[in-house]
């Protein structure tokens, strides 16, 4: 396992500190700081900059940072026309934005998906895992 593509609510999990989902998510930064490649979309960027500063009302600087930490951990992928049309004609998945996310992490050929709802991603062609099974992988290692 080399190169791991995190869904948008593991990041949130993170920089949100939601339990019970916090310590494992930061143990997965933490081997993507030093053993694992890290990817995550660009468009994951925007959405969580969204959740913070619009929904959440989080002083501006602070989403700023939080993006910044994002960037400085994890590879972003460009969200550019050709992966939007193929999110967008991938008619297995129900939800667009999931479409994207499994598009992105086909593109740059992650060994696998890490998100908390694996059963949004059943029409992946990468594998998906939850953050648990992802720590029981590497520690298997």
């Amino acid at each position: 396992m080399k190169k791991v593509f995190l869904d948008t609510n593991i990041l949130l999990d993170a920089i949100l500190v939601r339990e019970p989902f916090a310590e494992d998510t930061r143990s997965i930064f933490r081997y993507c700081v030093s053993t694992l490649n890290g990817y995550i979309a660009a468009h994951s960027l925007t959405n969580i900059f969204y959740i913070l500063h619009d929904s959440l009302n989080k002083p501006l600087e602070e989403c700023r940072e939080n993006i910044i930490k994002l960037c400085s951990f994890f590879s972003v992928v460009s969200v550019g026309k050709d992966t939007i049309l193929r999110a967008v004609r991938n008619l297995p998945f129900d939800d667009f934005e999931d479409a994207l996310q499994a598009e992105c992490a086909e593109e740059v050929a992650v060994d696998c998906i890490v998100t908390r709802n694996p059963k949004d991603f059943t029409a992946a062609t990468v594998p998906v895992v939850t953050p648990r099974e992802l720590l029981n992988l590497l520690q298997k290692a």
